[in-house]
């Protein structure tokens, strides 16, 4: 576990159960979501033609979001 992880740990630990419970929720339904949406735009973009126009961009995006949030560690500590 890094530093960074430790505090983390830590911190989440001071939080009342009301918070700690609404964080942990909401970090797993964005966890669920991201690859769901990612998928749905990708998809919408071969019922357009598949010329990666704007929805393929949404796509990349919300790829680059689930990169993003692997970082995210709170998820470990809920």
């Amino acid at each position: 576990m890094t530093t960074a992880q430790s505090t983390t740990k830590t911190e989440l630990k001071k939080l009342d159960n009301r918070r700690a419970e609404l964080i942990r929720k909401l970090y797993y339904q964005v966890a669920d979501a991201l690859p769901q949406l990612a998928e749905e735009l990708e998809f919408a973009d071969l019922d357009l033609g598949g010329e990666g126009g704007p929805l393929i961009e949404e796509h990349l995006a919300v790829c680059e979001m689930m990169e993003a949030f692997r970082r995210v560690t709170v998820g470990k500590f809920l």
